[in-house]
């Protein structure tokens, strides 16, 4: 912030209109001095006016030099200037190593606003789900995962929090479970994790178990088979049958 001392200002400008008013007293002409005294004074404003706007047009990062009041304002706005420019620079930083970090997340991110429009997307949504920025920033997420599933799943998400698996849009064998975290205001990020390996494990667990099954439940059958017979002998002819 610019702080002037206004009181000390104002105490020279005073003393200059008194040392006009008294110049032309002596003069003779005591009305003719201060007015040429205030018109230069209103004509170095105006153009002290016309030098900062020219200079917050352009890039220039030096100020213009001037004297008195105007340079403590130059120098006051070219401070905030350096200093805003280390605050933007840091922030870029912050910004950068984000974008660094979601970047190399394995699992596709995507975040949307409470219309589900894509705001920011990283580079494995990019891979798995085919967008490309930043022509797909704006746009509506279920116009880009068409999927009636997804559509009701996100419809509901604003009131319970689940998972759900869908079919990758550019590769139908490939299987990706979404899920949504809510942050800031009306936003949420998606998360969509390849999971193709994992669920091909579970499939291929699920059929090991049945053939399994299938092949055992054959020889039980005939054995449970050959002890109902046996319990439905009589004891000494279940004896000679063992």
């Amino acid at each position: 912030m610019i702080k002037l001392n206004w009181t000390y200002h104002l105490g020279r400008l005073l003393l200059w209109m008194l040392l006009a008013l008294l110049l032309g007293l002596w003069a003779g002409h005591w009305l003719l001095v201060p007015s040429i005294f205030l018109a230069g004074y209103v004509a170095w404003q105006l153009f002290n006016g016309f030098r900062l706007h020219r200079w917050l047009q352009s890039w220039d990062t030096e100020p213009p030099e001037s004297i008195g009041m105007w340079a403590e304002i130059f120098e006051g706005i070219a401070s905030l200037q350096k200093l805003n420019r280390k605050r933007s620079r840091q922030y870029q930083q912050v910004i950068d190593d984000f974008t660094g970090m979601t970047d190399a997340f394995p699992d596709a991110t995507l975040v949307i606003d409470r219309h589900d429009i894509i705001n920011w997307f990283n580079d494995s949504a990019v891979r798995l789900l085919d967008l490309k920025a930043p022509a797909d920033r704006g746009q509506t997420v279920t116009n880009l995962i068409r999927d009636p599933a997804f559509s009701d799943w996100l419809a509901v998400q604003d009131k319970l929090t689940s998972t759900l698996d869908i079919t990758c849009p550019g590769d139908d064998n490939i299987i990706l479970q979404l899920s949504a975290v809510h942050f800031g205001k009306d936003q949420r990020m998606l998360i969509l994790r390849n999971v193709t390996d994992v669920r091909n494990l579970e499939r291929m667990r699920r059929d090991l178990v049945a053939n399994v099954s299938h092949e055992l439940r054959t020889p039980l059958t005939v054995m449970l088979g050959y002890l109902e017979v046996l319990k439905s002998q009589p004891e000494e002819a279940s004896g000679e049958a063992i």
